[in-house]
């Protein structure tokens, strides 16, 4: 049986997606795959749509990140810009806008080339206010910009609220059927995973 840690270890070459309903864990579990990855000196370009870096830098704080090495951690802040607020820049960030996906794609291309590695962990917290904007873009999105920085030695993982699965904006790739007990709802291109994950969640909730 595969352990939830070893769940969280996000391979080269994959990219993930989970769905859920909102305070499923979703975002929970792309943290604790972000620290294991920083723990493992795997950069992290960590993407945030919901809220900014000192937020979630608090959140990661509070579940057990230290000190780290400096460009390990890097934030593409798309919170920020898109709901109008003025803040100082931060060296670790580069800021983009919900309603212009190019922007956020452009943002990451510019933390890949500053980390100047292979083997990076992309985690997008979370697609849900981008789909907003720009639902019938996010599909292209996904597949030209997500899907190209994984096939470059890199991985993705990423989530969205289970609301906007919708299989023309999203893709027929993706899996929207998930019982309303599960705590993750899909995994993006790995099903032999996906049927361990099922199964893990499974046996510490006591459910089998």
């Amino acid at each position: 049986m595969v352990s939830l840690t070893q769940l969280q270890e996000i391979s080269p070459k994959s990219l993930f997606l989970l769905v859920g309903p909102p305070g499923a864990g979703k975002s929970t579990f792309c943290r604790q795959a972000l620290l294991q990855s920083l723990a493992a000196d795997i950069p992290v370009i960590y993407v945030t749509t919901e809220y900014d870096p000192p937020e979630a830098a608090k959140e990661l704080r509070g579940i057990g990140l230290g000190e780290i090495e400096r460009g390990l951690l890097n934030f593409v802040d798309v919170y920020t810009e898109t709901v109008g607020v003025s803040v100082t820049g931060r060296s670790d960030t580069v800021y983009a806008d919900c309603n212009n996906l190019s922007s956020i794609d452009i943002a990451i291309s510019k933390l890949e080339s500053r980390i100047n590695k292979k083997d990076v962990l992309l985690v997008f917290d979370s697609l849900t206010s981008p789909y907003l904007f720009n639902s019938t873009e996010i599909l292209r999105f996904t597949r030209q910009t997500l899907s190209k920085f994984a096939a470059k030695e890199n991985a993705v993982l990423a989530c969205i609220d289970e609301d906007c699965g919708k299989s023309e904006d999203i893709g027929d790739y993706v899996n929207l059927f998930w019982p309303t007990y599960s705590f993750w709802s899909c995994i993006l291109w790995d099903p032999k995973r996906f049927s361990e994950m099922i199964c893990e969640w499974n046996k510490q909730q006591g459910l089998s």
